[in-house]
């Protein structure tokens, strides 16, 4: 019953609308600045004063890199948007993540395809180049870093390709050219496989509560009663003493209905509790060498895998050191540049944007101090 419980409301959820402005924008348009160009939008989150000054240079600098390139200064076919937006710190200490992107609504204003865009992020989480993650048991991420492309646009650290179909380019730069990343074992990684499966296996005894369904509904027969009577007492004499009787009926058919099938619920629950869903990955760990457990962890959807194995990819975590504010919380240690495959309307534009994009320009905003 639980199980059908979460996936009914996984579904419902799933069918909720998006909010207005996520899916499509409000009608009618609010007046463009410029020929296919209307105001930017911002979503701050209010950073003190002495971090928005820095983050109002960096992204003014980086729209602009968008911005004027030919095919988007004189948008044809589609319309755009800057828009700036921040995130704060998610440790103490850290890097707020903020930046620059232009929406582009094709063929116009109010149209859901927003799948046409360039963005521009700096500080950004390791999540912005990976594949999934998940949590050990201190609450670190480990994440399935995506492969990396060869070295280009004065960075080594790129992933994807512009032009080619069903893929985005991912350009990062890095302070120093430093690498953002540690590597995660494979020990390490089967470990929070173990934990993520244990913790949810705990959810779901502990949902399934110590009483049976037979033991609850016994419990509120007094209180089925007054309610019983209670909306009885509208009704006339005769016709409340035969509702009265087949309501009670009803309630005595439902209790056997019940009662039968409670040996069957206590020994589902015995299971449930004796199922050990990660029996096979301790196995799998109690059987490596100490090399093994020690080497990078490899991974696919989510299990592990050997390196080179298609669809491998490496398991890596954010390095604590690079991502720790030294001046201030929004200086530049990383940016990273986003194209996604665009539209049939934004192909012109946005592969002029891809060959005028002055990558060095944007490597300039980069904080190098050590």
């Amino acid at each position: 019953m639980l199980f059908r419980l979460v996936l009914f409301a996984s579904l419902v959820a799933s069918l909720i609308p998006l909010p207005a402005g996520v899916a499509q924008d409000l009608t009618p348009p609010p007046p463009q600045v410029r020929p296919g160009w209307y105001a930017r939008t911002q979503a701050l989150n209010d950073p003190p004063a002495s971090e928005r000054a820095i983050i109002d240079r960096n992204l003014t600098a980086a729209e602009r890199l968008i911005t004027s390139t030919t095919g988007y200064a004189r948008p044809r076919g589609f319309e755009g948007r800057p828009h700036w937006a921040s995130s704060p710190p998610t440790v103490p200490g850290g890097l707020r993540t903020y930046w620059a992107q232009v929406l582009v609504y094709v063929p116009a204003w109010g149209s859901s395809a927003r799948n046409g865009y360039a963005r521009i992020y700096f500080n950004p989480e390791l999540g912005q180049v990976s594949d999934g993650v998940v949590k050990d048991e201190t609450g670190e991420y480990y994440y399935r870093e995506r492969p990396r492309s060869p070295a280009e646009y004065g960075t080594r650290f790129v992933y994807g390709k512009f032009g080619v179909p069903n893929s985005s380019l991912f350009v990062l730069f890095t302070a120093n050219d430093q690498d953002p990343t540690l590597p995660v074992s494979r020990e390490e990684y089967l470990r929070a496989l173990i934990h993520g499966l244990d913790d949810e296996k705990s959810k779901v005894v502990q949902a399934a509560g110590t009483k049976t369904a037979y033991q609850e509904w016994m419990e509120g027969a007094e209180k089925r009663k007054a309610e019983r009577e209670k909306g009885l007492a509208a009704l006339g004499r005769e016709m409340a003493e035969k509702t009265r009787a087949t309501l009670e009926k009803n309630d005595r058919d439902y209790a056997e209905t019940l009662k039968k099938s409670e040996p069957q619920e206590l020994e589902n629950r015995r299971a449930l509790k004796a199922a050990d869903p990660a029996a096979r990955l301790r196995d799998q760990l109690a059987a490596m060498t100490p090399q093994e457990r020690a080497s990078q962890a490899w991974a696919g959807a989510v299990t592990l895998m050997p390196e080179g194995a298609p669809g491998a990819l490496r398991v890596v975590r954010a390095n604590p050191a690079f991502y720790r504010a030294r001046a201030s919380a929004a200086e530049a240690r990383s940016i990273l540049v986003i194209l996604n495959e665009p539209p049939p309307a934004l192909v012109t534009a946005q592969g002029q944007l891809h060959r005028e994009f002055d990558w060095a320009a944007l490597r300039k905003l980069l904080d190098t101090r050590p």
